[in-house]
């Protein structure tokens, strides 16, 4: 994996001239970044409820395909967070599914491993179908089925709460 390091002197990419700059938010501009961020999040969270009751395969809770709901949900996470000292955020399907049709546990292990050796504090996030022991795969059209070292990772994760699970 290839790493950028930043000239702390320079502010520049050892392969750029480009220089970068610190941008930092008023409290009013972090503010309206935040509102604006649930706005979407209500709003596509609604339109994606919708796009998939149209298709036969909605929930059947009418409160989870709410705007509410959504917001709710990225309430509760935003609180989580707030007490950790996260670096980074690894987006777990992403990684597990990377040059593959199938879910690999392995591969966000050793991106966590990766992480801490570069001194990174890493949190996982995953929906929570990936969390259970089987789930079903469109790519495959089949279920898959966890390994018992796939679950102890997710165990471990979740016990140095380095794992969230998204609903």
């Amino acid at each position: 994996m290839g790493r950028v390091s930043i000239d702390t002197d320079t502010c520049c990419s050892p392969g750029t001239t480009a220089r970068l700059r610190l941008l930092s938010l008023t409290d009013p501009q972090r503010h309206r970044v935040r509102e604006t961020l649930l706005e979407m999040a209500s709003t596509q969270h609604e339109e994606f409820a919708a796009k998939m009751k149209s298709k036969g395969k909605h929930r059947h809770d009418a409160a989870a395909s709410s705007g509410a709901y959504a917001l709710q949900q990225l309430s509760t996470f935003c609180d989580w967070v707030a007490d950790r000292n996260f670096t980074v955020i690894i987006a777990g399907p992403n990684v597990a599914y990377f040059g593959h049709p199938v879910l690999h546990y392995s591969q966000v292990a050793r991106m966590v491993e990766y992480l801490e050796s570069l001194g990174e504090r890493p949190l996982v996030t995953m929906p929570y179908k990936y969390c259970q022991r089987s789930f079903y795969v469109a790519s495959i059209s089949q279920e898959q089925k966890l390994s018992d070292r796939d679950v102890d990772l997710i165990t471990v994760l979740k016990a140095r709460e380095q794992l969230y699970e998204v609903p």
